[in-house]
């Protein structure tokens, strides 16, 4: 039960306080429970660059407006009001972009991806109100959208 609280193998705390009988203990007898072996938090290969996923320099040339615009969907027309200002969805990206720290040109690639709203015109009408297909409520329009999927991007990332 020791080993288990601490996440430590019996092994180690047996092997730490040099322990003859590991099943009883004197009432008086001090354990050292020894630090336990840390293993890799996750696989060595990364899905993606650290340099495609958090705004860096390279995201600070990236001339959001132009290609928005040069790709003509539903993203180059669309419209929100965000904290009380209206923005254009290249803003909302921005935005979003910047606040959580996320290379836009990956929340573009999401949103392409998920509803098609940086090339095409005629979108499901599902797509309008989710984006990204995150449908709950509360989580409406882009900013919204946009701003759930920063932050999962951000967990994955960070964790």
């Amino acid at each position: 039960m020791i080993a288990v609280r601490f996440i430590v193998s019996t092994q180690l705390i047996i092997a730490a306080n040099n322990l003859t009988d590991p099943n009883s203990l004197a009432v008086w007898q001090t354990l050292v429970i020894p630090p336990p072996i840390l293993q890799a938090p996750g696989p060595n290969f990364k899905i993606i660059p650290n340099s495609e996923l958090v705004y860096g320099p390279a995201s600070a040339l990236f001339d959001l407006r132009s290609e928005v615009a040069r790709w003509g969907g539903v993203l180059a027309h669309y419209n929100q009001e965000v904290e009380g200002q209206e923005l254009s969805g290249t803003g909302i990206v921005q935005l979003v972009a910047q606040r959580y720290s996320i290379n836009p040109l990956l929340l573009l690639a999401v949103l392409e991806y998920q509803s098609g709203w940086l090339t095409d015109q005629d979108v499901p009408t599902v797509s309008l109100t989710y984006p990204v297909g995150f449908v709950s409520s509360g989580w409406e329009g882009l900013f919204s959208q946009l701003s759930y999927v920063a932050n999962q991007l951000n967990t994955g990332y960070y964790r």
